[in-house]
């Protein structure tokens, strides 16, 4: 699997993929792990005044649980500049 193959979603000229999408490409199998490398590059970047409004975006998403049911979880939108934060 590659970043290539995850097509970013875009709105307007901004691109983003979603880090519960990625999560398994990064080599993460539980979320909270992954969550906390995205914390950990999050706070790096506003260490050194990098963090802008479209990166890191906190978001949540709906997901079906069985019998109807759905509840929020937390996901983060990510720019192509954030990925590299990740991956580093």
């Amino acid at each position: 699997m590659c970043l290539h193959t995850n097509q970013p979603k875009r709105r307007g000229l901004i691109e983003y993929w979603m880090a519960r999408d990625l999560q398994i490409l990064f080599e993460y199998a539980e979320w909270v792990n992954f969550a906390k490398v995205i914390e950990k590059a999050k706070m790096a970047r506003q260490n050194f005044n990098h963090l802008k409004d479209n990166h890191f975006r906190d978001v949540t998403k709906m997901v079906s649980l069985r019998y109807v049911t759905q509840r929020e979880i937390p996901d983060f939108k990510l720019s192509r500049t954030d990925l590299d934060s990740i991956a580093i």
